[in-house]
């Protein structure tokens, strides 16, 4: 089964750029542009808009991303009961997922994993952040890729990877973009009451962005008008680029020339991404070297200083940088 179309697609969306994606994927440039535009032809759709500094997908792209998703969802858990066949799991384990950054880490980490542990299994369990909190309070899941609140922390175990700011967006033309900028990484601080006549696209209850926002929303006392609501942040880039409103997104999607510009907020909204589990459960030596694999891979992608490690992540990378003679920690 050849998973690759599938990740060249994924890797273009989240890449936003064909020769970022092409260095990810380890192929020319040309060669994947090539890929891109056989497959339009074949579907006789535009996947990604062009317009712009950055890829971006188009409505159909985003309904195609979705499916090779699923497809690529589909192709591990086939590929596991095929082994099962052969194989005897001496462990198995559940990993929720978000749809779209988690499913792509795990396509990236599950090859070296495997190598290393053929003989346990990994289930994947794909949802919001609302729907992995409540898989592990339930016991149905044993970890998670995500982020998650410094107030989760009394109920979680956290091995961080990267920490990353929401920058408010707004359009070029809003009376008060002259304050802002579109060039990082530093933003001016603004007060999120001056926003009170202007509509927001937000995100979506089942998000840790939603719980960090409303509560900025609450302790400003402001009551924001809100005209679009999703849990998908590629689906909330797009509609935050067509100047409907206002609203919030990850620094890493704030590029210069999408005329807009973006605040930071006083205080700033940082989010940690990485793996939690529930308090007192107890991480196999696969699970920990499934955390590893995550934590080294997001170091590698995280070349512009967001890398981030607590002190648990730092002893997981420890423990298998003497293993496997690679040493590496970031510097914070």
């Amino acid at each position: 089964m050849n998973r690759r179309p599938y990740e060249y697609l994924i890797t273009i969306a989240e890449k936003g750029s064909l020769s970022k994606a092409a260095q990810a994927l380890g192929i020319s440039q040309p060669t994947l542009s090539n890929f891109l535009s056989g497959t339009e032809r074949q579907l006789g759709h535009t996947l990604f808009d062009r317009s712009g500094k950055i890829l971006i997908p188009t409505e159909a792209g985003l309904i195609y991303l979705e499916t090779c998703r699923r497809i690529l969802d589909v192709m591990s858990q086939t590929y596991h009961a095929i082994t099962s066949l052969h194989n005897q799991y001496t462990e198995s384990f559940r990993v929720g997922v978000t749809p779209f950054r988690g499913s792509q880490v795990f396509s990236e980490v599950f090859p070296e994993f495997y190598q290393k542990f053929p003989d346990v299994r990994i289930e994947l369990a794909e949802g919001y952040m609302e729907t992995m909190r409540n898989g592990l309070d339930s016991g149905s899941l044993s970890m998670a890729l995500g982020t998650i609140l410094s107030s989760d922390m009394v109920l979680y175990e956290f091995s961080s990877q990267s920490k990353e700011e929401l920058l408010l967006c707004v359009p070029s033309y809003h009376p008060l973009a002259e304050f802002g900028s579109d060039t990082g990484p530093f933003y001016p601080s603004i007060d999120i009451r001056s926003f009170s006549d202007t509509p927001f696209v937000m995100w979506g209850s089942q998000t840790t962005n939603s719980r960090m926002i409303k509560n900025l929303f609450h302790h400003s006392g402001f009551t924001p008008t809100i005209v679009y609501e999703s849990n998908n942040a590629l689906l909330l880039n797009s509609m935050l680029q067509t100047g409907i409103g206002v609203g919030f997104l990850p620094a890493s999607f704030c590029l210069p020339k999408q005329n807009r510009v973006y605040f930071s907020t006083t205080p700033p909204l940082c989010s940690l991404a990485g793996v939690f589990y529930r308090k007192g459960y107890q991480l196999s030596t696969a699970q920990r070297y499934f955390v590893y694999l995550i934590t080294r891979l997001q170091g590698k992608n995280n070349l512009n200083g967001k890398t981030y490690l607590n002190t648990l992540a730092k002893q997981i990378v420890n423990e298998f940088e003497s293993k496997e003679g690679i040493p590496w920690i970031p510097d914070n």
